[in-house]
């Protein structure tokens, strides 16, 4: 990756979690993150997810001009939890804690068809927030509406602001 595309992605996290540092509840800190996200970090697209148990229930949604669709999906992934399971690509990220990239995600026998259908993505990068050393949940994130493809950059952008949300919820929490 050129060295300008490399200093503006990291620009652009850095005034992502920026965002972050004022929330006054877990709550609001996932709400800004999903939308520092979308704002700073080159995504239209971004949902947490919360480990609960064994199922990821999303707690954030953020959709780019479209906030209907964002509360529809969030509703759809509340009633329909996706369990972390070895059938998930998700699962993935809990023995790596490594961000992941999942192109073709229609037709991935391993994706949670409940959401992936839902948001109609195509392909989706995510990364585990992993505050104090546990895995809580995850962030997902993607570019349906630009029509474009996610890749490694977008997977390096989403682990580097996924582990720095993992720092800010262990403030938050103080």
């Amino acid at each position: 990756m050129p060295h300008e595309a490399t200093s503006s992605a990291l620009v652009g996290v850095r005034r992502a979690l920026a965002t972050l540092r004022t929330a006054r509840s877990l709550q609001d800190l996932y709400d800004r993150a999903t939308s520092a996200l979308c704002e700073h970090c080159g995504f239209d697209r971004a949902v947490i997810f919360r480990l609960q148990g064994y199922e990821m229930i999303p707690h954030s949604v953020y959709f780019s001009g479209d906030p209907a669709w964002a509360e529809e999906f969030k509703a759809i992934g509340q009633r329909n939890p996706m369990r972390i399971d070895y059938d998930i690509v998700e699962t993935d990220m809990i023995s790596s804690r490594e961000p992941m990239l999942v192109p073709e995600a229609q037709s991935n026998p391993r994706g949670f068809k409940p959401l992936v259908e839902a948001c109609r993505t195509r392909s989706y990068t995510a990364a585990p927030i992993v505050p104090e050393n546990v895995i809580i949940g995850f962030v997902h994130a993607d570019c349906y509406f630009e029509d474009r493809d996610v890749d490694d950059h977008d997977r390096e952008v989403i682990g580097a602001f996924g582990e720095g949300l993992g720092y800010a919820i262990e403030r938050t929490s103080l």
